[in-house]
């Protein structure tokens, strides 16, 4: 069945997102998802920036009410996603806030006194959430192991940058996450921006590609360098 939606363009999409993305989950999220779990949902690839993440949320993920960052930094993300995801009830950051050797180029690696202030800004800036938010002080892999699995509605990667590290976070991560669930993360590029290097790409690409899953990604059509967002939807467990 197909269905045809026509957008407002004088209306920006987050006022949109409401109703238009409401309609196309009631044709497939409310019934059976299984077999629709490899395409859903085309939405999220039409999502200006992650900034539209959380405004959206009620309408491709309606069910979701926990969230894990891995990468928390400063605590910006996690704020704007806690504040514009009303429905979002416990949100872990993750991070260990070291300083990685010489050898892993990124603008985030910095030295151990501003790591351990950019913990202490995280907390004083989450810390209006109450007990909403909570920030785990271990490297991904350390704090995947203390974490249930299918226990956690959204994860968000946006943690080392590199390859192979990239691929351990999503090994360690993607059975955390619930059936009908979501993997995300920041930074889908392979290039060379501000003093990082970012092999995020392929290998998000080549994860998905061996569960035989689609990525989406956010539009980030509006800025020159941009950092697109990655989305992996979880197919939902079969009926038994």
């Amino acid at each position: 069945e197909l269905l045809v939606i026509i957008l407002d363009e004088r209306l920006p999409i987050r006022e949109q997102m409401s109703k238009a993305t409401h309609i196309v989950l009631h044709k497939h999220y409310a019934a059976e998802l299984a077999p629709y779990s490899n395409i859903f949902h085309p939405w999220v690839s039409m999502l200006e920036s992650r900034d539209d993440l959380g405004y959206a949320l009620a309408s491709f993920l309606p069910h979701a009410r926990s969230v894990v960052e891995v990468g928390v930094s400063l605590g910006n993300y996690a704020h704007l996603l806690l504040r514009t995801a009303p429905q979002l009830q416990f949100y872990l950051g993750v991070d260990s806030y070291k300083q990685w050797g010489e050898a892993y180029i990124d603008i985030a690696n910095a030295a151990q006194e501003q790591q351990h202030g950019n913990f202490l800004a995280a907390l004083a800036r989450l810390s209006v959430f109450g007990d909403r938010a909570h920030i785990l002080r271990l490297d991904s892999i350390t704090a995947s192991r203390l974490v249930i699995d299918e226990s956690v509605d959204l994860i968000y990667i946006d943690a080392m940058h590199h390859y192979r590290a990239v691929l351990a976070d999503l090994a360690a991560w993607w059975p955390k996450v619930k059936p009908c669930g979501l993997l995300a993360g920041h930074d889908f590029l392979v290039d060379v921006l501000h003093d990082t290097v970012f092999t995020v790409k392929p290998a998000v690409l080549e994860f998905a590609r061996k569960l035989r899953l689609t990525v989406f990604r956010t539009c980030d059509y509006d800025e020159y360098p941009a950092y697109p967002t990655w989305f992996i939807f979880k197919p939902c467990a079969t009926a038994a």
